[in-house]
This record gives C-alpha cells, sequence and structure tokens, in this order.
C-alpha cells in the first residue's frame, strides 16, 4: 500500500517499487541490542574479533554476517532528496526561493541542495543577497548550481577561488630593535591575512552568463522612495570612559584564556563589545570581568536614547510607525529600558520575542493598540514576510550579517508600500558600533557592485571617493564617523506631565456616607449593595 499507519515511527515506502524513501528514526548504534539474543552491536563485534583470531571463522564469513546483522537490526537511512535524484533524474524543473539559505559548505541543507540540483532539468534561483560581501560567501553557491564552475574549481578551493575574486588583508606591523640584528633598526612582525569585504571586478563577468538582476525600478512600478541613513551621536563621558575600561580588562582576559585552551570568552567579548553601550543600567560581564550599572547623566538619557526617543517623536508628529532592531535581544536585552523611557516621554512600545509565532498578527495588533515603536531581533522579520504597515526601521543594535541586513530592510520596500521607506543606523560615534556599521558598508558596497550599483543605501554614507580604496581600507583603531544625521535635526525631547487631579469641595456627612463604591448598605435590616454614584 505504501501508506504508513504510524508516520512517526513506521517508514515510508514507495508504493510502486516498495523501496524505502526516508526514514523518521535513525539507524542502530553500537548500543542497540539485537531482539532475538540481547546483544549489542559492540559485543557482536567482540565476538566475531575473538572467532577470527581463534580461526573459528573467516574475515568473509564474518563481514557477511555482520552484513546480515546489519538488516535484521538496523536499516540505511534514505533521503528524501536522494530518493528524488535517483527517481527523477532530468524530469522536474527546480524552483528555489531565497537561494542564499543554501550558501553553508558542510551542511545538511547543502548537500540535499546539491542532489535536488545535480538531477533536475532546469534550476531557477531567486534571492535578493546572493553575494554576502566576502569571495568566499557565493562559492558553495556556484559549485552546486554552475556546471562550468565545477570544471575550474573543486569542493575544496575556496582559497583559490578567494585569491581571484575576493581581497586579502595582511597587517605588518614594525617595532623597534635595537640589538643590531637589523639594517634598519625595526624588526618586522606579520599576522596571518584574513579575507575581506570586496570583490574583484571578475565576479560580475562570472555570474553574468547564469544570472539576471532584476530590481523594482527595472519593473517599471512607481514606488515610493527608499533612503538610508547614518545617525552617530557621541557617547556621554561616564559611559565612554567607564565601557572602555570595562573591555580593556574584558578583551585582556578572553586573550589568556584563549591562550590556554578555552575560546568561550572571546565569544562573549565580542558580543559584549558591541552590546554593553545599550545597557548602560544593567551589570555586564565576560568571565571574571565585570561592569557595574552606570549612572544616568543629569537629563536622565543616555545620548543614543536621546537619539532614539527624538526620532520615535519625529516619526509620530508625521504619522508614521517605527520598527527597531535590537540583534542581542535576549541576551543583553535593551528594550525594558526604552519601554520605561517611551512611557515617560509620552509613547509607547512594544516588543516583538522569537516565541512569538503570528508575527505579522502581533505587529499588526501593536499598531492597532497604540504603539509608536516596536522592537525585535532582525533574524525574525529576514525573509517570508511584508512589513508595509511600517515606513521607517532603525537599527539599535548592530548585525553582520549582509544576507539579514538588505532582508530585513527591505520587509518594509514592498510592491505594496504606500509610504516612503527610511532606514537608520543609530550608534555611539568612536565605538565599535561605529566601526562594525562601516563594515557593513563595506560588504554593501561589494554586494552591490556585482548588480552593477556602486553607490546607494548606508554603502553610499561612508562618503569615500575611491571604490577600490572603500573596499580595502581597515579600522585599526576606534575612529570619528561622519553622520548624515545629527541629533539637532530631531525634535526636542519634552517630559509629559501627569494632569493635576481636581480639588473637589468636602461632601457633608450625609454625602460622605451616601456615596460607596461596592460596599455594603444596611437599611432597614435588609443588605444591599451600592455601586456609586
Amino acid at each position: 500500500d505504501g501508506e504508513p499507519t504510524d508516520k512517526a515511527k513506521d517508514k515510508f515506502h514507495c508504493a510502486s517499487c516498495g523501496e524505502a524513501l526516508w526514514q523518521s528514526k535513525r539507524r542502530a548504534n553500537r548500543n542497540s541490542k539485537d531482539p532475538m539474543d540481547g546483544h549489542t552491536w559492540w559485543q557482536w563485534g567482540e565476538k566475531l574479533k575473538a572467532d577470527i583470531t581463534a580461526g573459528k571463522m573467516s574475515v568473509v564469513e564474518a563481514k557477511e554476517l555482520m552484513r546480515s546483522r546489519n538488516k535484521s537490526m538496523g536499516y540505511t537511512k534514505y533521503p528524501l532528496a536522494k530518493y528524488i535524484r535517483d527517481k527523477y533524474h532530468c524530469r522536474y524543473i527546480l524552483v528555489v526561493d531565497e537561494a542564499h539559505k543554501m550558501k553553508g559548505g558542510d551542511t545538511a541543507v547543502g548537500y540535499a541542495y546539491m542532489d535536488l540540483v545535480s538531477s533536475a532539468w532546469r534550476v531557477l534561483q531567486m534571492t535578493g543577497t546572493i553575494f554576502g560581501g566576502l569571495a568566499s560567501s557565493i562559492f558553495y553557491l556556484l559549485y552546486r548550481t554552475v556546471q562550468d564552475f565545477r570544471d575550474i574549481y573543486d569542493i575544496g578551493d575556496v582559497q583559490k577561488f578567494i585569491n581571484g575574486y575576493g581581497l586579502w588583508e595582511k597587517v605588518t606591523k614594525y617595532y623597534p630593535q635595537y640589538s643590531g640584528s637589523t639594517f634598519s633598526g625595526y624588526k618586522e612582525y606579520g599576522g596571518s591575512p584574513s579575507e575581506r569585504p570586496g570583490v574583484a571586478p571578475g565576479m560580475a563577468a562570472l555570474l553574468l552568463p547564469t544570472a539576471a538582476f532584476i530590481t523594482l525600478e527595472d519593473l517599471d512600478f512607481e514606488m515610493p522612495n527608499y533612503s538610508e541613513h547614518t545617525l552617530y551621536v557621541k557617547p556621554d563621558e561616564a559611559l565612554s570612559g567607564k565601557c572602555i575600561s570595562y573591555l580593556s580588562r574584558a578583551s585582556a582576559y578572553a586573550a589568556l584564556e584563549a591562550r590556554e585552551g578555552n575560546h568561550s570568552p572571546l565569544g562573549q567579548y565580542r558580543m559584549s563589545r558591541l552590546a554593553t553601550w545599550d545597557i548602560p543600567h544593567s551589570v555586564d560581564a565576560v568571565g571574571t570581568e565585570i561592569r557595574e550599572p552606570i549612572d544616568a547623566p543629569e537629563s536622565g538619557v543616555f545620548s543614543k536614547e536621546e537619539a532614539l526617543l527624538r526620532l520615535v517623536i519625529q516619526e509620530k508628529k508625521a504619522g508614521r510607525k517605527v520598527l527597531a532592531f535590537v540583534a542581542q535581544i535576549e541576551a543583553r536585552d535593551p528594550t525594558g529600558r526604552y519601554l520605561k523611557l517611551l512611557s515617560k516621554y509620552g509613547m509607547k512600545g512594544q516588543v516583538l520575542r522569537a516565541k512569538e509565532k503570528k508575527r505579522v498578527q502581533f505587529l499588526r495588533k501593536a499598531i492597532k493598540d497604540g504603539a509608536d515603536i516596536v522592537f525585535l531581533s532582525p533574524d525574525l522579520v529576514d525573509t517570508g514576510i511584508d512589513l508595509e504597515m511600517f515606513q521607517t526601521a532603525v537599527w539599535v543594535g548592530v548585525h553582520f550579517s549582509m544576507y539579514v541586513v538588505p532582508q530585513a530592510n527591505r520587509r518594509l520596500y514592498r510592491l505594496t508600500q504606500t509610504g516612503d521607506v527610511n532606514i537608520y543606523y543609530l550608534a555611539y560615534n568612536e565605538t565599535p558600533q561605529a566601526e562594525a556599521f562601516d563594515r557593513i558598508a563595506k560588504k554593501m558596497a561589494a554586494q552591490q557592485a556585482i548588480q552593477g550599483d556602486l553607490r546607494n543605501g548606508l554603502a553610499n554614507l561612508r562618503g569615500d571617493d575611491d571604490f577600490v580604496n572603500r573596499l580595502q581600507s581597515m579600522v585599526v583603531e576606534p575612529r570619528h564617523f561622519e553622520s548624515d544625521v545629527v541629533m539637532d535635526d530631531l525634535p526636542k525631547l519634552r517630559k509629559v506631565r501627569k494632569p493635576r487631579a481636581k480639588k473637589v469641595a468636602a461632601a457633608s456627612s450625609v454625602e460622605a456616607a451616601a456615596i460607596v463604591f461596592n460596599q455594603v448598605v444596611v437599611s432597614e435590616g435588609v443588605a444591599q449593595t451600592s455601586f456609586g454614584f
């Protein structure tokens, strides 16, 4: 029949040939017991080794016995993608949306995708972010889908591909050498090369034979304007001093632990150096290094918080709702303080959490309930969702993925959008936050170069004239970045005063006794409930 009775346990079989399509259970492991004699797979193997050593059984006989036992104890998994590859070779057209999700090198999704692509008659891949800014980000996608590419490169030739189509960076430092062993008096210390955001001009030529780059403008639709802006603010003096001191200690601690083989603090430090600036009211820690809460300035609001509040006020006056992307919304969550500040200044905000399944419905309800801004992680809305109910988005946190940032931004800029869309990148200047946005701009420039658009969005806001220099420039120390939107461009904050209670003349003793709310009044021996009047 081919139709299983219990889909959670039974195997799926082909109705015609009877072969297994796929299994919902894994094959037996070394500790699985044979239902016939109770021995485990490992015990069987040890017994066969002893029999072979004692001359009771030949190696050929042992292999045959193991093969028959394999059929009785377990079964080989047969993935669905491999079944389609074997049974429907060149008999189907493969249409793939969000193809950038298949870019992984050593992933189950990547291998399954290779099976489907290799046996398809024709393949149509669709994505808004084919390139992640680094040359290596597109290697496996090209390898799996383009035969001419496979004729040139092997599956392990990522390094060779980067040498031809990407950018490398190697930092060489020179230190004074007083021993006299060098002619110049300096000794050279060279670091290992690392891949940088960028693309060689030949990348476009590599893609053109098999790719078509289509934008909304090409479809001849009348679309509203789309703009991206940077909003960099100077950090408060107390915040800057304590955060820099804490990150310096955390960096030294993480480096020391890494030398001893513990690399966990390095990951903690990487996330903390971006997010600790946004949670001054909370304790932050990397291993044993701790930063205590930082007192707010006299105004009660830190400069980045003030910029966000003033931006929301500006958009509220224009009748636009704001979407705020917070990268570390679960680990280092600043939204609690933001909600309190919004309420203090007469505005309302809500937070979309990962546990929320009906995300569009949640966002629509938040707007209906009067929310001026909704905070969420960009990973929750990077694909498969339309957010045309918002016209403004602000990046409060930093996300490095070029597959997430453009996709999340474009959720607002849909065919059904009726208003102008503005994207703001909000960060503390002269901090790792501004550096991170600058790095994202480099990736965007490389991504847009493939599509023939060299000056657009955040990549255009870096202010450099030379494209190659823009890609190859490196940030060694925190530096000042120019912002196209400044604090003075936004409306000033005004606290919302609570309405004063109206003075009520003292009631007479008779009236006071009569005005009762939800109290029991006894009249002529009968208990009655009065609801006030």
